[in-house]
């Protein structure tokens, strides 16, 4: 009795999904562990690759299964089957990122809505940072969001000018935004309670915040790795006082084999 009722105190849940394959994504194939080979040929704002567009719309397609095919809730194991319907989506304000969300907006009949904060580590640049070459960019502006991705809701930290002005992001920094997204999905608890909510972010972001949720005292990188493939999903169900559950991580059974990529 008492484990079911630790369960049902979890009933918010959250899906992380990263993006699809990147050209960066590509490129990071190409040269294997020739790190500078690779910094030195990223872009600054990468597209999504045909195969990303691809993952993006079979995990939609997956989601859309899942909310018009829901499973009905049983006592005991409620917690895997009340998934769907999603009635949030959140997405970083990355061009690659924005295009992963779009299928999946359209599948779920969503309105995305931009969250600044779930940037990738790093930030809009070009450049080595080892090196010291680093050269900012400022992301998509508010009008190139209205123009590419006009269901898009942004509600702050996008301007005329866009959204990036840091340069080159240290990973203490991200690390340190990462809490605060924390924060604010603990914050959400009271409205979103009993329902499920998708972010579209990340990476070394995702990362980040898993460690964030789950392992806060350690210090950032030392020992733990959270992996996501591009369209990986994570779900993690969140209770008040600030509980959360890992219920699965890294999840791509949306995509065949020879689909899966980093």
């Amino acid at each position: 009795m008492s484990g079911e009722i630790k369960e049902r105190a979890f009933d918010v849940r959250v899906l992380f999904i990263r993006h699809g394959q990147s050209a960066n994504n590509v490129l990071a194939e190409t040269h294997g562990h020739d790190y500078a080979a690779y910094m030195a040929g990223r872009v600054y704002e990468p597209p999504l690759s045909e195969i990303g567009h691809r993952q993006a719309e079979l995990l939609a397609e997956k989601l859309a299964a899942g909310t018009a095919n829901p499973i009905p809730p049983s006592k005991r194991l409620g917690w895997v089957t009340t998934e769907y319907p999603v009635a949030r989506l959140y997405v970083s304000p990355m061009l690659r990122a924005m295009q992963t969300a779009l299928p999946i907006s359209r599948a779920l009949g969503l309105v995305p809505e931009v969250w600044v904060d779930i940037h990738e580590h790093g930030g809009i640049f070009t450049g080595n940072p080892e090196l010291g070459d680093i050269v900012g960019y400022p992301g998509l502006t508010a009008a190139e969001i209205a123009e590419q991705f006009a269901t898009y809701r942004v509600v702050e930290g996008v301007g005329d000018k866009g959204w990036w002005t840091g340069g080159y992001e240290q990973m203490d920094v991200c690390y340190t935004r990462a809490c605060r997204v924390a924060q604010r999905l603990f914050a959400l608890y009271d409205e979103c309670e009993g329902s499920t909510i998708a972010l579209v972010t990340h990476g070394t972001f995702l990362d980040a915040l898993m460690h964030a949720l789950f392992v806060p005292d350690e210090a950032y990188g030392n020992r733990v790795h959270f992996s996501h493939l591009n369209t990986a999903v994570t779900r993690v169900d969140f209770g008040k006082g600030n509980r959360v559950a890992l219920r699965y991580q890294n999840r791509v059974d949306h995509l065949p084999l020879e689909m899966l990529t980093r």
